[in-house]
C-alpha cells in the first residue's frame, strides 16, 4: 500500500464510493468531505488500485487537522493505517508540519486504543469526541508565513457508520 496526492478527474468516484461503503450518506456530503479538504491523500494498493483515503481541512502554521481515514470495508483492521502512517508523517515534515490533531468518537475505544498505541495522546473531550494529538519528530521549520493559514474551517459533515 503507498500513498499519493489526489487526481480529481482520475479518483473522486472511487472516493465517493468508499465513503458510501462506510456511511450512510450521499454522494454529495462524501464528494463536499472531498472538495472543502486542504489535501486528500489517496490510499492504492500495489496495483495502484484506489482503496482508501485521508483528508484534513484545516492547516494553521505546522499544525493539521485529520478529517477522515477512510479504507473500503473489507480492508479494515489489516493494519494499513499503521503502515502507512510513517509514510504520512514524512509527507506531512516535507510541508512543515509538526503536529497532528484530529477527533475521535467517544465510542469507537477501538480506533482510540489503536491511535494510542500509533504515537497519539488524548489531549482533552469535545461533545461526544476525544481531541488527539501526535508531535511529529524533527518537522523541518516553515519556509514563509503564505503557508500560515491555509483554509476555512467549516463544521465537517456527520457520518454514521452502517
Amino acid at each position: 500500500m503507498y500513498l499519493r496526492d489526489r487526481i480529481a478527474e482520475r479518483d473522486d468516484s472511487k472516493l465517493v464510493e468508499i465513503g458510501i461503503e462506510n456511511f450512510e450518506v450521499s454522494t454529495k456530503k462524501v464528494q463536499r468531505i472531498i472538495d472543502q479538504s486542504y489535501e486528500v491523500l489517496v490510499v492504492c494498493n500495489k496495483g495502484h488500485e484506489v482503496v482508501g483515503f485521508l483528508s484534513y481541512r484545516l492547516r494553521v502554521n505546522d499544525m493539521i487537522l485529520v478529517d477522515y481515514v477512510m479504507l473500503r470495508q473489507d480492508l479494515q483492521g489489516n493494519g494499513i493505517a499503521r503502515s502507512l502512517l510513517p509514510a504520512f508523517e514524512k509527507h506531512l515534515r516535507n510541508k512543515g508540519i509538526s503536529t497532528i490533531y484530529g477527533f475521535v468518537d467517544r465510542d469507537n475505544m477501538q480506533g482510540l486504543e489503536s491511535l494510542k498505541r500509533l504515537g497519539f495522546e488524548v489531549k482533552g473531550a469535545v461533545l461526544t469526541n476525544y481531541i488527539i494529538e501526535k508531535k511529529l519528530q524533527h518537522a523541518p521549520p516553515e519556509n514563509s508565513l503564505t503557508n500560515s493559514f491555509r483554509k476555512r474551517l467549516t463544521p465537517p459533515p456527520r457520518l454514521r457508520r452502517r
